[in-house]
């Protein structure tokens, strides 16, 4: 998925004409964010019972992850694009006093299990700036609305252990989700900046939600540095999966802007 996102900006790139080349404008960014999860997920769920509590039941914990963003300002009337990938994974020792299901496995009351949630994310969105709001403040604010399509690389296991027999269950798919984009960047100073943003969609039982509030300072030339906070609220009901989970956390990162 990772070369998918690459070659496609590549080939939009060089499908420019040079003139139109040297007028894109690039920000890009890597970093970290500290991730906190809570909720609770379940696969081929018969009673509520069957879903796992990411924090009570599989003992998952706040984990650090990298992430990286790529913003393009093209010319024309070509829409801007923003790509972003935001890898997610954790993984625990837990316990139950009640038994549970996963998939087609059952697990023992009172018995350890490892277990382990993978949602790395990759974002691939396409958006307009609103010119008469950067006209009317002076440069000052913009706005940006567009659409965004995330992949989602799901993988859930469990391990148990019945009658000195190991068990195991997992489940892997890749999620295609359309989402609506809105960005705010604020710079009453040429320093600092503030940009807020947020991806949103909901339909048959799902629903995505993702929001980032990012102060940037600029240290030297076009390179930055910058902190905020990021939260997501998930609520999954798809390919026999089903989860109610969020995620937040502060994160830190640093980039360049031509």
């Amino acid at each position: 998925m990772k070369r998918l996102v690459c070659l496609s900006t590549a080939f939009l790139l060089l499908a420019l004409p040079s003139g139109a080349l040297a007028m894109v404008g690039i920000e890009a960014a890597v970093g970290g964010w500290s991730q906190n999860p809570s909720g609770d997920i379940g696969y081929e769920t018969r009673f509520s019972a069957d879903r796992l509590d990411l924090e009570k039941d599989a003992n998952y914990d706040r984990e650090s992850r990298p992430m990286g963003r790529i913003k393009l300002d093209m010319p024309l009337v070509i829409p801007n694009i923003y790509l972003q990938a935001t890898p997610m994974e954790f993984s625990g020792t837990g316990s139950r006093t009640e038994s549970f299901q996963f998939g087609n496995v059952e697990f023992d009351a009172d018995v350890d299990f490892d277990s382990e949630l993978q949602l790395d994310q990759y974002d691939v969105a396409l958006y307009y700036g609103i010119p008469l709001t950067n006209l009317a403040t002076l440069g000052m604010v913009n706005i940006d609305l567009g659409l965004n399509l995330r992949f989602i690389d799901f993988d859930a296991e469990v391990i148990g252990e019945s009658e000195g027999v190991v068990t195991r269950e997992s489940r892997s798919a890749t999620l295609a989700v359309p989402m609506l984009y809105a960005g705010v960047q604020i710079s009453p100073v040429d320093r600092y900046s503030l940009d807020l943003e947020g991806r949103y969609i909901t339909y048959s039982g799902n629903r995505y939600l993702d929001l980032v509030a990012r102060l940037k300072a600029k240290i030297a030339g076009p390179v930055f540095v910058a902190g905020g906070w990021r939260y997501q609220d998930i609520k999954i009901d798809a390919r026999d999966i089903e989860g109610k989970l969020q995620v937040d956390g502060p994160f830190l990162e640093t980039g360049f802007t031509f």
